[in-house]
């Protein structure tokens, strides 16, 4: 079953968070070529998704997504991604792993949130279990659990929407509007 685009978030010239059809605030790069992101685009093995100012959804064969932030990039594999830049929040249905710089996580069915904070990587469990491991460690994490910005070490209740700048991308982001892209092997 493919998944079908809903559509794509983008700011207008005012800042305003606005549904687009396509946008070339968010590109697909796929060997070396930039594509500006169009709902109904599908996504092969190896893409990357680089966002400026606009939010999207890519829809994994599972049914499982990954809501991409403003301000990001990353590469969709078949079941894994690499992180480079910003906020993407992830809900998997099966074995997947991410690779944030020297921090990976390993997840099954799960939902969380991989953070560029300004400090390093933060890790956020909204449901399930995942294993994080970095240079200091791996430690398994569950619901509503956080590696904090300092590494494995800590663990601590995340913070509240209310906490956090309502731009970035969070667990309260939800239900917000957003585009879905097919990942094909």
């Amino acid at each position: 079953m493919l998944f079908r685009s809903r559509d794509i978030v983008a700011q207008d010239a005012a800042g305003r968070w606005k549904s687009a059809q396509h946008t070339t605030l968010a590109v697909v790069v796929h060997d070396g070529v930039r594509v500006p992101l169009t709902v109904g685009l599908v996504l092969r093995t190896g893409d990357r998704v680089q966002t400026e100012e606009a939010r999207v959804t890519i829809g994994l064969m599972d049914g499982g997504e990954l809501r991409v932030g403003d301000h990001a990039d990353v590469e969709v594999r078949s079941r894994s991604a690499i992180q480079r830049l910003g906020d993407v929040y992830y809900h998997v249905l099966s074995a997947f792993t991410v690779q944030f710089g020297t921090v990976q996580t390993a997840v099954e069915g799960t939902r969380f949130i991989v953070l560029d904070e300004p400090t390093g990587v933060d890790v956020r469990v909204v449901e399930g279990r995942v294993r994080v491991t970095t240079d200091k460690g791996s430690a398994r994490l569950g619901r509503w659990q956080t590696t904090g910005e300092s590494g494995v070490a800590r663990f601590r209740p995340f913070a509240t929407s209310a906490d956090r700048k309502s731009t970035r991308l969070n667990s309260s982001h939800l239900v917000i509007s957003y585009a879905v892209f097919c990942l094909k092997k």
